[in-house]
């Protein structure tokens, strides 16, 4: 039998403390453990129900964490040729006015989190939506 490791916290060691307290005969934790996964499974017991807010929205977040950078430049409003993504870089300058210059980035040369690029590349804005209305709005000729 193939061995399985998981995190526990306080919670989970306060949730093993009742269920032993409910089930006194069993005496070990991976047992208890295999069994509670075991009845969960023969019942169809759904976990994590779909609509839930704070599930889909933590989901949103992690996958757009974790996307693959070569994504990363599309999202901002790059395309991606052979590596290298060629996309528009936003700065608001002391006037108020916004500049927008073409920039050439190799994927390789992206910073490790995307939330980081996405503050070189839009500076301070949110989102590609909201730099080009500000651009609109008062560029810089």
């Amino acid at each position: 039998m193939a061995k399985t490791y998981i995190q526990t916290d306080d919670n989970f060691k306060a949730d093993m403390v009742k269920l032993r307290e409910i089930n006194p005969y069993i005496t070990s934790d991976a047992l208890m453990i295999r069994l509670v996964v075991r009845h969960a499974a023969q019942s169809n017991f759904e976990l994590i129900k779909a609509g839930e807010d704070h599930v889909t929205t933590g989901a949103v977040a992690r996958r757009a964490k974790t996307a693959p950078k070569e994504s990363w430049c599309g999202l901002f409003g790059g395309e991606l040729r052979d590596g290298v993504c060629e996309i528009n870089k936003y700065e608001t300058l002391a006037s108020g006015h916004v500049r927008k210059s073409p920039r050439t980035v190799a994927v390789s040369a992206f910073p490790i989190d995307r939330e980081e690029f996405r503050a070189t590349v839009l500076g301070s804005f949110e989102t590609l939506e909201d730099a080009e209305l500000a651009f609109e709005k008062k560029p810089l000729k």
